[in-house]
């Protein structure tokens, strides 16, 4: 099984990454395909997991004011358990403490993959919420880095939540 994960980087690649997400979110999950296909599109970056040449997974993540917002983790029904999410959730964490340092990584995970996520090293840092008739919780991937955490730009906004601003500080 040869697995590549890679950036989407023409429409080609995009057009996998809705495929896969519609197969997921709109098709077995019912969300409503407005909500699914947003307005963040065209700015966000778009992964995809490819096994044996056939695109299988996707995420993607974007800015949003000093967060760097992980979005639409999917994986195909037929590939998922075998690792897959893993895999891409780790190449997008790579990439995008890379290329946006100073940026503290957030999702709105779903219930069900709570489990997924923590044994990922995110943390659940909300209450549950209501997404698309989803109960989700906001999920933070500190990284535990004494330089990462001091140099994000959240810890210089005077609207972040204080819990959160006491969490990164005490890895400090």
């Amino acid at each position: 099984m040869a697995i590549d994960v890679k950036i989407a980087k023409n429409e080609d690649e995009y057009l996998k990454c809705l495929d896969i997400r519609k197969s997921v979110f709109i098709n077995e999950q019912k969300v409503d395909k407005n909500l699914e296909i947003d307005e963040f599109e065209k700015t966000c970056t778009h992964f995809l997991v490819y096994v044996d040449l056939q695109a299988v997974a996707t995420g993607r993540f974007r800015i949003k004011n000093s967060f760097l917002k992980f979005e639409r983790m999917a994986v195909l029904k037929e590939f998922r358990g075998k690792g897959l999410g893993s895999i891409l959730l780790k190449h997008m964490v790579d990439v995008g403490y890379k290329k946006y340092p100073r940026y503290l990584q957030i999702m709105h995970a779903q219930e069900g993959a709570l489990h997924f996520y923590k044994k990922m090293g995110w943390e659940v840092s909300s209450k549950s919420f209501i997404k698309a008739d989803i109960k989700h919780y906001l999920m933070v991937n500190f990284l535990k880095d004494q330089t990462y955490i001091k140099n994000l730009k959240c810890l210089k906004e005077p609207s972040l939540d204080a819990d959160l601003k006491k969490r990164l500080e005490s890895y400090l």
